[in-house]
């Protein structure tokens, strides 16, 4: 109800990204029939997803009452990215490309018309702050937190708040700069499920 109230439409299209995570979780833990039967209608799903949003992405944004933009996003990506060639590597640190109030950022503001502080998108960001090195490091530790997370989904004994919580924090990546950032609620809880299923995946 929060959510919804909220009226965040990426926060609401994460909570039922989780929810449909936990299901499928309770779905494919039933046995191999059930395994199949979850796995040919995730695939069905993704696929049909995957078609809107490539084909015809106007309908999916109409639906969720947004325009292409996504409130302005695609504005602040574009008027960032350029930047990210000056520095492909090692990018400008951790965070300062948003600080001195004349530095790079100054024209990305200057573009969309108003103060913005982050690139609004984990992969940019991490671009922006450290570099084409940063993203893949990070990208690497994402998929091998996701392969232990899709791990624990096939034993019994192991939570599914996890794996839904995972599928969440990617989703988020897309549209929400939240990866390696200080006192951020949902890094902090990222880098916990992390940390345990890493622990866990040693004593197994």
């Amino acid at each position: 109800m929060l959510v919804v109230l909220s009226t965040s439409k990426t926060a609401l299209i994460a909570s039922m990204l989780g929810f449909c995570m936990i299901g499928f979780c309770m779905i494919v833990r039933r046995g191999p029939v059930h395994m199949i039967a979850g796995l040919a209608t995730a695939s069905v799903a993704i696929v049909t997803i995957t078609g809107i949003v490539l084909l015809a992405p106007d309908l999916l944004v109409a639906a969720i009452g947004r325009d292409l933009t996504l409130t302005g996003r695609t504005d602040i990506w574009e008027a960032s990215a350029r930047f990210v060639e000056a520095k492909p590597w090692l990018g400008y640190g951790y965070y300062a490309f948003w600080l001195p109030d004349d530095g790079p950022a100054y024209w990305v503001r200057q573009a969309v018309a108003w103060q913005v502080a982050s690139a609004h998108s984990s992969w940019l960001e991490l671009a922006l702050g450290v570099g084409r090195i940063g993203v893949a490091l990070f990208a690497l530790q994402l998929l091998a937190t996701l392969g232990r997370g899709v791990s624990a989904v096939m034993q019994p004994k192991a939570g599914l708040w996890a794996p839904a919580f995972l599928a969440t924090f990617a989703l988020y990546t897309l549209s929400e700069s939240h990866a390696l950032q200080a006192n951020n609620i949902f890094w902090i809880i990222y880098v916990a499920v992390a940390a345990r299923l890493a622990l866990d995946a040693r004593q197994c």
